[in-house]
């Protein structure tokens, strides 16, 4: 097993204690409220998320030297965990989902430019494609519920999907180019991807709104999927701190 093998390990094994303790909680202190819908469905999306990061452990422990993973229980459990969260902010009645058309067609597009820069890092098409769908659903509903509740201003939205597709086009760049602007392309990105990460951490903790929080979770999936090496590392640190942030501000819907 190499070295960032064993970073991975133990990134996912705090991640795994941290998720564990999130369940406890979330079962013992948010299930007892009025709204406990999306309490039930949030620890079932934890579940997932645990299991997930549990195989892909036992994965890596058992076949180190089998490279990329196949499509197997943790995608699936990743996709069921991306379900299962749209499913609770669904259960939220007091947001209008009536559907923009712009807010739609950005979800869509952007989901698809993730897709497809997928396919190009691992070749794995079905499992890519499968991950997807309900990674395209929870955008557009954090997006709609942000719009809805205007916890940020209007500045702040366009700023994050101006950034957004800027590194989603430096990637695609990245991937018909040379190698010399490979590195200054991977040095731009890692600087805008973690700059969203502190700005959406920031926010999500003045505004301990679901939304925000649910937004800096989903950042969180983009940006590691985007990394490698020890910021992939780095990235899972702020998953993390995004679990604890959604608990958080989940707590304070839920029991106001």
């Amino acid at each position: 097993m190499s070295l960032y093998d064993k970073l991975d390990m133990l990134a996912f094994l705090i991640q795994d204690i941290v998720l564990v303790i999130i369940i406890y909680f979330t079962a013992t202190k948010l299930l007892r409220s009025r709204n406990r819908y999306f309490p039930a469905f949030y620890i079932f999306a934890l579940i997932s998320f645990l299991l997930s990061g549990l195989y892909w452990a036992a994965y890596t422990i058992l076949k180190a030297d089998a490279g990329r993973m196949p499509l197997a229980a943790d995608e699936i459990a990743d996709s069921a965990a991306l379900f299962l969260l749209s499913t609770g902010l669904v259960a939220d009645k007091k947001v209008d989902r009536t559907a923009h058309a712009g807010e739609v067609i950005f979800a869509i597009m952007f989901s698809i430019a993730n897709v497809v820069l997928w396919i190009f890092w691992s070749g794995e098409w079905l499992q890519d494609i499968i991950f997807g769908i309900p990674y395209s659903y929870l955008l557009w509903l954090i997006i709609r519920g942000i719009a809805d509740t205007k916890p940020l201003t209007t500045k702040s939205v366009i700023g994050l999907r101006i950034v957004s597709v800027a590194i989603i086009t430096i990637f695609f760049i990245t991937e018909f180019t040379g190698r010399s602007f490979v590195i200054i392309s991977d040095s731009v990105c890692y600087v805008m991807m973690f700059g969203l990460l502190i700005w959406l951490l920031i926010k999500s903790i003045k505004c301990m709104n679901l939304y925000v929080s649910a937004l800096y979770l989903f950042a969180t999936i983009f940006v590691s999927f985007g990394c490698a090496s020890i910021f992939y590392d780095i990235a899972v640190l702020f998953n993390i701190s995004a679990h604890i942030v959604l608990y958080l501000s989940l707590k304070k819907e839920v029991l106001k």
